[in-house]
């Protein structure tokens, strides 16, 4: 088994274009290609070059969609923040509000279970 090639750099600014939506002879003129229009064939072939342009447009779609969902708090984060607020120097309905949700967020992740015992034996 033989290593694997790495991309030129001209290979890398080819996939760096075409990921960015440019045509693939646009791309290939970008990438600074002598004869973009015979290069494009070569590139169009090259498996290496065709999963790098594609790793690309995902990684793009996956910051993309990063940036337009906002960012929301975890549990944690949540947690922290009531027990902060009600170990602080805020004014005190703040802070029992605070302990009054922070129970509530307890309570709501570890449940009783309650058994009822029937005496029925005769």
């Amino acid at each position: 088994m033989g290593s694997k090639k790495q991309l030129t750099q001209l290979q890398k600014k080819y996939c760096e274009s075409a990921a960015r939506g440019r045509n693939p002879t646009e791309a290939a003129r970008e990438a600074g290609y002598q004869n973009p229009a015979r290069a494009v064939i070569a590139l169009e072939k090259n498996e290496r070059v065709q999963r790098e342009i594609l790793r690309q447009k995902e990684a793009a779609k996956k910051e993309a969609a990063q940036e337009e969902e906002p960012e929301v708090a975890d549990q944690g984060e949540i947690l922290e923040f009531l027990t902060q607020t009600m170990r602080g120097d805020e004014e005190p309905r703040i802070r029992m509000k605070a302990a009054e949700l922070l129970g509530k967020m307890k309570d709501t992740g570890e449940k009783e279970e309650r058994v009822v015992i029937v005496d029925d034996v005769k």
